[in-house]
């Protein structure tokens, strides 16, 4: 998977640098989304050489994003995110449910099909930079209910990598998109590797 991202980074970093000075004069393209993130986290107990994936946790993402150049089958689309992260848990007279709120800022090579009736297709793929701001777990033992703060246990920055599709018709954007995190993000356990995983179905309008 590392392999994976730093071949994606140095291809952006070729594309950008070859078509800047094409792409100079060519339309920005701005817009609002919205929708639903499903979260979970992953375990891998590096004595143990296994990996266990807590249940979804539901959630909201939408912000920003900018398409550059707004027209063109290949572009850059950097957006600015508000994700709601974490995991839950269930198990006999115990539930628990962690959040952890990022600002997100993904920066994707974007592959569009050309339009046909106003409609048309794309692909995207790239680096997320994820910035921590808050966080918390809400539990229920035996029929009593906490509230813990959980700032100290993760660390304040992720990297993931973002791999997506989706479709315009007219201004109305529709996506859908897998995020892999790539950091461990805990600070506490130091034999196990605790990793973001997110799926999120968002929806549009560009301007």
């Amino acid at each position: 998977m590392r392999s994976s991202f730093m071949t994606l980074a140095i291809f952006m970093a070729l594309f950008v640098t070859s078509e800047t000075a094409a792409f100079a004069q060519d339309a920005v393209a701005v817009g609002v989304k919205g929708g639903a993130v499903f979260a979970t986290l992953t375990f891998e107990n590096e004595e143990e050489d296994r990996t266990q994936t807590s249940d979804t946790r539901p959630g909201f993402t939408g912000g920003l994003f900018v398409v550059w150049p707004a027209d063109r089958r290949f572009a850059l689309q950097v957006e600015a995110l508000f994700t709601q992260k974490g995991a839950k848990f269930e198990g006999p007279n115990f539930s628990a449910r962690t959040t952890i709120n990022y600002v997100e800022a993904p920066v994707l090579l974007r592959i569009s099909s050309a339009k046909s009736n106003g409609m048309s297709l794309h692909g995207f793929a790239g680096p997320s930079f994820g910035f921590w701001v808050s966080g918390e777990t809400k539990s229920t033992v035996q029929g009593q209910q906490g509230i813990d703060e959980i700032d100290n246990d993760f660390k304040r920055f992720d990297l993931g990598l973002v791999l997506g599709a989706g479709v315009e018709f007219g201004r109305l954007v529709v996506d859908g998109r897998y995020t892999w995190g790539l950091l461990d993000i805990d600070k506490q356990i130091d034999e196990a590797t605790i990793r973001n995983r997110s799926f999120a179905f968002m929806t549009g309008v560009r301007f």
